[in-house]
């Protein structure tokens, strides 16, 4: 089986996006909600890890020190497993969580040989974006979202510097017509790019080039 694509970024950076795009030119995700999460991966095994290691599960606050974060053994197994019972064959896979860049050594542990991308956002437009979206409902204001996205990217940079085969993109930079990055990464994770692309990406940015 290969070695998987693991898409993590701060919430609201445009993860979805990303995993989008991939699913588009070829990435097998498994059975996936509409934010690209594969669902039974999210509520079968990490959540209930986020909750026994005492952690919030969406991610917004109360995350693990990822010094002392404890490392399941069978993790590999129990995510190379899901994604065959869903009907994974052959070629390349992708599991999207912004909950991966918050428990990164697990991942690391459990798939030393994968291709990480970090997303990534300007922490203010991320702010803007929480503060209007229901379901970010942990903080009240805009230090809570501030102090979020900090977290995340120290996470980012542990990543980095443990030595972690990491890509970061920039969605934004779509709105503006810069494609340049999405070639970069499909070239990279061995994809084929797909005109669809632009079609599926477009009509998000529309507001933005309106402005």
């Amino acid at each position: 089986m290969r070695d998987p694509i693991i898409i993590t970024g701060i919430p609201r950076s445009g993860t979805s996006m990303i995993a989008g795009i991939l699913h588009i030119c070829g990435a097998y995700m498994g059975d996936v909600n509409n934010m690209y999460e594969n669902k039974e991966i999210k509520n079968n095994i990490l959540f209930p890890y986020m909750d026994e290691i005492g952690a919030e599960v969406t991610g917004q606050i109360n995350h693990p020190d990822t010094d002392t974060i404890s490392i399941p053994k069978n993790w590999g197994a129990k995510i190379t497993s899901t994604i065959v019972k869903q009907g994974y064959q052959d070629g390349p896979w992708a599991i999207k969580s912004n909950l991966v860049g918050l428990t990164w050594p697990v991942w690391n542990y459990a798939f030393p040989n994968a291709k990480h991308i970090i997303v990534r956002r300007r922490p203010g437009d991320i702010v803007n974006s929480c503060l209007k979206t229901g379901y970010m409902n942990k903080h009240d204001d805009k230090d809570g979202w501030i102090d979020m996205c900090r977290s995340y990217q120290s996470r980012f940079s542990q990543m980095i510097d443990e030595g972690m085969n990491c890509k970061v993109i920039w969605p934004h930079r779509m709105a503006y017509g810069d494609y340049g990055q999405i070639w970069e990464l499909i070239e990279w994770l061995g994809l084929e790019w797909k005109t669809e692309i632009l079609n599926w990406i477009d009509p998000k940015f529309l507001k933005i080039r309106k402005k």
